[in-house]
């Protein structure tokens, strides 16, 4: 699978959480790594070091709180190193062995970090070779146990090896013959989402979460009856729905009877899943959520979903800017707002209040005394200021290419959307030289809007990227880089 790497400014954001006090926040960063990573998205190996290090620390102070201890561990298992990782994972295997879902995370991160896990766990009595061969899938390493027979009979283990199964197929790891007798993927979560174990049950319907082939389709149970099961269950399958690209009247009441659990974490789960979620109508729904939820961390999760949709809603766009224009420039909301707005038409809008707050140049607050600027005749009044001091005289009159200047909110947004295509371009897969020069022209333009620079990035731009097919040879979401280069093209002036 090729993969793609996360946004800066996402990546930023993630592991503040991470690295932070508060480790339900941590948890819920931990999972949203374990998710991207799961999609084919990826830190940048500079970042790598730090999310280790923030991953080891959560480890260490929560080692008695369960559900943080395990996102640590899952962590791990995907950028683990023996230098930083492998001493905690060994005391996590020390002292939990009777905890049989920490078991199976930490044995998956230490096949991650130690090569020889293998052997060194089939030593130990009290490690079962059906968690072995289950943790080495998971984390990927079935090339490590190739000569091992071990299989799983679902109709007779116990539960906590049936979730660890599910969180192979979940993940895509389960080889056609780690079953017995054998299993579709779509048969055996619809088979243990109706399970006896209700944890069993919470993670089959993870497992539809994750697996791309997987949908509603195969629960094993009616969403109806849903109120009737525990938390835990209720928020994957509201999640599950409100990530279903699915356009009905079902979808909308169970987001309406989900945004209204008693349960927080319950709201949560479902406001995460709306986040790459629109549909007309939705926002009759989320709107209202916003405004009456009491929970400030469920509400930015809302939000989220309405900065990333704010294209498709003026509502969710007046109240983006609304919240962005209130928030602090640098604190954790805007940067989190700017992130949720990456690859976005609201991510320049961010940028343009972000620049507005600040008090450049073409934004002059009373207290600077400063105020709009005003053109009479050939005389060109900036702000407020006494005496003329910054009167500008003469034949206004522009000639050649500068006649096609742009406005000051045109050149805040252009600058924007270039720098973005420039992160864009420099994460597609297959890097030539021809896409590499393109690049820098992008980037050399979003330093310097020159007129010069603008004529060469529209002739690469219209030669390099004429449409998705000659997109497609340099990997990556063709369609999407397609829609961020005719973006910027739209946004040059006339050459």
């Amino acid at each position: 699978m090729f993969h793609r790497f996360i946004d800066d400014l996402y990546a930023e954001y993630l592991l503040g959480q991470i690295g932070g006090a508060d480790p339900e926040r941590a948890k819920r960063a931990l999972q949203e790594v374990c998710l991207l990573y799961a999609r084919g998205l990826h830190f940048k190996p500079l970042y790598c070091g730090s999310l280790e290090v923030a991953a080891v620390g959560q480890l260490e102070a929560n080692r008695f709180e369960p559900k943080v201890r395990r996102w640590c561990l899952n962590v791990l298992a995907l950028i683990g190193t023996p230098e930083r990782s492998l001493d905690a994972i060994q005391r996590v295997i020390e002292l939990h062995p009777n905890d049989p879902d920490t078991m199976a995370s930490a044995l998956t991160a230490y096949f991650k970090v130690f090569p020889d896990a293998y052997r060194d766990l089939s030593k130990r009595s009290y490690v079962s070779p059906q968690q072995i061969a289950l943790a080495a899938h998971i984390g990927n390493f079935g090339i490590r146990i190739r000569s091992d027979r071990t299989t799983i009979d679902i109709d007779n283990e116990a539960a906590p090896v049936l979730r660890s199964a599910l969180v192979a197929v979940g993940l895509r790891r389960a080889p056609d013959n780690l079953f017995d007798p054998r299993f579709e993927n779509g048969d055996l979560v619809r088979q243990l989402s109706k399970h006896d174990d209700m944890e069993v049950i919470q993670y089959a319907v993870w497992a539809i979460n994750e697996h791309p082939e997987l949908g509603i389709d195969h629960l094993g149970f009616d969403v109806a009856d849903v109120e009737r099961y525990p938390a835990n269950i209720r928020g994957w399958t509201y999640r599950l729905y409100g990530e279903a690209d699915i356009d009905n009247g079902v979808k909308h009441e169970v987001v309406a009877e989900g945004s209204q659990d008693f349960d927080s974490e319950v709201r949560m789960n479902l406001a995460r899943g709306l986040r790459n979620t629109w549909y007309d109508g939705l926002e009759t729904l989320t709107s209202p959520w916003w405004h009456n939820e009491s929970k400030d961390e469920i509400r930015e999760e809302i939000l989220d979903h309405m900065v990333r949709h704010a294209g498709e809603c003026s509502e969710y766009s007046r109240l983006a800017k609304e919240q962005f224009e209130v928030s602090s420039p640098s604190g954790p909301l805007a940067k989190r707002m700017l992130a949720a707005a990456a690859g976005t038409a609201m991510y320049a809008e961010f940028k343009r209040l972000e620049i507005k707050g600040s008090g450049d140049l073409f934004d002059f607050s009373p207290q600077n005394q400063g105020g709009p600027t005003h053109v009479t005749n050939n005389t060109i009044n900036i702000g407020s200021i006494q005496s003329g001091a910054v009167s500008i005289t003469g034949d206004a009159t522009q000639h050649g290419e500068a006649n096609n200047s742009l406005t000051g909110n045109q050149t805040v947004q252009l600058k924007a959307a270039l720098s973005d295509l420039a992160k864009e371009l420099g994460t597609l897969p297959y890097q030539t030289q021809e896409l590499k020069d393109v690049t820098k022209l992008v980037v050399d333009a979003a330093v310097d809007l020159e007129p010069s620079k603008l004529t060469k990035v529209k002739q690469a731009l219209t030669g390099l990227f004429s449409g998705t097919s000659k997109l497609a040879k340099f990997g990556g979401d063709a369609a999407q880089i397609a829609a961020s280069v005719e973006k910027v093209i739209g946004m040059l002036p006339p050459m």
